[in-house]
């Protein structure tokens, strides 16, 4: 039986290259993760952002008062300022007519139920609605696919 020159040529050419490849595998070292060069200018900014955060004494002409808080400056109690509200994350709303639902911070929830914090008022296709106790209305908007 003679072998055509041809097809051991055709299947030659890939069986060196896989060869190739596993040599090269073998003999290289372990995996490097690719980490791209740091800009300069990242730096500068690292370094505003440690000089900002310095503690000076509340009574000291460089303290900085937050202008947006309630409170009366140099007064020591800011304890009565608004109540901090967790954030809200909507992963995926699925509607169905009355069956519709949402998840919410990892919770499946309907129109009407209530976390303590707020409260789920509607469900659309691409939104919903919530009321906090505070009497807000927030609706979050989610990016249909």
């Amino acid at each position: 039986m003679k072998i055509d020159t041809g097809i051991l040529a055709l299947f030659a050419s890939p069986l060196i290259a896989l060869l190739a490849g596993i040599v090269m595998l073998l003999f290289t070292s372990g995996h490097t993760p690719y980490v791209p060069d740091r800009p300069e200018f990242l730096a500068y900014i690292d370094q505003l952002g440690f000089s900002s955060q310095e503690s000076t004494p509340p009574g000291s002409a460089e303290s900085i008062r937050n202008v947006f808080s309630p409170g009366i400056p140099g007064e020591e109690n800011s304890s009565q300022g608004p109540e901090a509200i967790a954030p809200v994350f909507v992963s995926m709303i699925v509607e169905n007519g009355t069956k519709s639902f949402c998840v919410i911070n990892g919770k499946k929830m309907q129109v009407g139920d209530n976390t303590g914090t707020f409260v789920v008022k509607a469900i659309k296709k691409d939104a919903i609605t919530i009321r906090y106790r505070s009497g807000i209305e927030e609706t979050i908007h989610v990016k249909v696919y």
